[in-house]
């Protein structure tokens, strides 16, 4: 049989391969400016990063979804589920777990039942990073889930999070995007950054994870109203986004931690912890956890002994963090 004879003969099983192989990937993401305010409408900017989420789809013998979630290569969180009534059978947590149904749930309502129509299917996730980092793995999830079910991915984050969604516009872009929600409609804009001076900024991860969740929820709480602020740290957003120089972006930095400590009644992070080192220090998403951004015009091994001798040994230099 010829070559071409043999691709022919091929064709079904390939098909048949591909239906019963789906693989969808989302971008995990880090918020650079606009945190908390863009929950009320302020701009914010954002960009995806170089780590994400693996979603693969299979055929399975066994009735309903099998579930497998690893992260950094081990299983951390496994699970079968009934699809028709989504009832638990096993699992290994139950708050992850219920998390799950509650999102699966929510895309079977807007696809019109495409996920309770699944039967005899083993999903296996895979999470190139560490969970505790905050890049994104419940994001990334809802993400890949609208992809399979076919439907709109804001709509199915509105359903089940209270969070503004920039973290979804991030898993579907391919850039550094500027971010804004009014009444759940969510508008994003592609911006070109990456400047001369990005060996000059780095990623550090401060050692424990924000609840995001309770993040959004404390803030919310706030009554003063917010107009200036909102106005402003739109305007910081555009401003460290199109910086000229490291001189500049360091000095938008330093601005937008003032207005946010401001209303959160709180220390900007380099005052409250590294107030002797000489670069600058922005908070990134919930204060007081997750990564920082920091800024040096001295060599990266410098930066990496200082914040080592912190004890802090998670440094991230930003080509290796930001997806350009």
């Amino acid at each position: 049989m010829s070559f071409l004879k043999n691709c022919e003969a091929m064709l079904p099983a390939c098909r048949k391969f591909i239906l019963e192989n789906m693989k969808f990937t989302s971008n995990g993401k880090l918020l650079i400016a606009g945190e908390y305010l863009v929950l009320k409408g302020a701009k914010a900017f954002a960009v995806p990063v170089n780590f994400g989420q693996s979603m693969l789809i299979q055929k399975e013998n066994e009735e309903g979804i099998l579930w497998e979630s690893y992260a950094d290569g081990y299983l951390w969180f496994s699970a079968w589920i009934k699809t028709k009534t989504f009832e638990i059978i096993e699992t290994s947590d139950i708050e992850v777990s219920q998390r799950l149904v509650k999102i699966l749930k929510a895309a079977d309502q807007l696809s019109g039942g495409f996920i309770g129509k699944q039967n005899g299917i083993k999903i296996i996730n895979h999470v190139d990073f560490n969970l505790n980092w905050g890049l994104g793995s419940s994001s990334t999830l809802i993400s890949n889930i609208a992809w399979w079910a076919k439907v709109d991915p804001f709509e199915l984050h509105f359903k089940v999070s209270d969070g503004s969604g920039y973290d979804i516009a991030c898993a579907r872009s391919e850039g550094p995007l500027f971010y804004s929600v009014n009444n759940k409609i969510p508008k994003t804009e592609k911006v070109n950054f990456n400047p001369e001076f990005s060996n000059n900024i780095c990623f550090v991860w401060l050692g424990k994870k924000r609840n995001s969740a309770a993040e959004v929820s404390s803030f919310g709480q706030i009554r003063k109203r917010l107009n200036n602020e909102i106005d402003e740290i739109s305007q910081l957003s555009t401003n460290l986004a199109y910086a000229p120089t490291l001189e500049d972006f360091e000095y938008y930095m330093k601005e937008h931690e003032l207005v946010i400590a401001t209303i959160l009644k709180r220390e900007p992070v380099k005052n409250e912890f590294f107030n002797d080192y000489s670069g600058e220090v922005k908070s990134l998403g919930g204060w007081g956890g997750d990564f920082i951004m920091v800024t040096s015009d001295r060599p990266f091994s410098n930066v990496k002994a200082y914040f080592d001798n912190k004890g802090l040994n998670t440094i991230i230099p930003f080509k290796d963090m930001v997806k350009v």
